[in-house]
């Protein structure tokens, strides 16, 4: 569904062609989330879809607790059970791996006895996920979907989540790095080409409280 959804007209290279060079702040995930929000409203009723809402919200935290102030980019509601979706996108000159972080990230990264490097984005994604379902026994599921289009020297995520050995040395945090076999095991990659564009369509069943058979 997101293949088909990604190779319609322009989409893919809107979505992952190389930064713009003007100096102006390029931020194009906004297509993915937009395009993930349309294919899920293709399925259910706009009355089920959160895009974009406070955690807190969503799984009734105190607001400073993290990841109280995060907002998952689309959380469905469908017979009270919450199926929560991060997306991410790469472009082909842009591997994504920034580490900034909050404040609130960097104190519960502490509490869990984190004292290395703060972990890329796409880490940081991984690590409120699984989260999501620790702190709710409302959520079912917890998935990572990212389109891959970086052909640089660097990292690529698609090789990571292909091997658990190097997706353990890419993480920076020990219990993500001790998650990597049952990540990996738990990804899908699917190759994505237009005429202007290739990428990799990366999705990750982070965390699941159903069998796989039901997913």
């Amino acid at each position: 569904m997101f293949e088909r959804a990604l190779v319609i007209d322009d989409v893919l290279w809107d979505l992952c062609g190389p930064r713009v060079q003007n100096g102006a702040f390029d931020r194009r995930e906004h297509i993915l989330e937009d395009l993930a929000s349309a294919i899920v409203r293709e399925r259910f009723p706009a009355a089920v879809i959160g895009e974009r809402v406070l955690a807190r919200k969503i799984f009734g935290l105190p607001s400073g607790k993290f990841p109280a102030q995060t907002k998952p980019d689309l959380v469905i509601e469908l017979h009270q059970r919450l199926h929560v979706l991060e997306v991410k996108a790469s472009k082909t000159d842009d591997n994504r791996s920034q580490c900034e972080l909050t404040s609130p990230f960097r104190e519960y990264l502490a509490a869990r006895g984190h004292t290395g490097r703060a972990p890329r984005e796409v880490e940081q994604d991984l690590i409120k996920l699984q989260l999501f379902l620790e702190i709710s026994p409302r959520v079912d599921t917890c998935a990572f979907l990212m389109v891959d289009a970086y052909r640089g020297k660097r990292l690529k995520w698609s090789t990571v989540f292909s091997d658990a050995s190097l997706f353990a040395e890419t993480m920076r945090t020990d219990f993500m790095k001790q998650a990597a076999a049952s990540l990996v095991a738990a990804t899908k990659i699917t190759a994505v080409r237009t005429s202007r564009c290739e990428a990799d369509l990366i999705i990750c069943n982070v965390a699941s409280r159903l069998p796989a058979s039901a997913i």
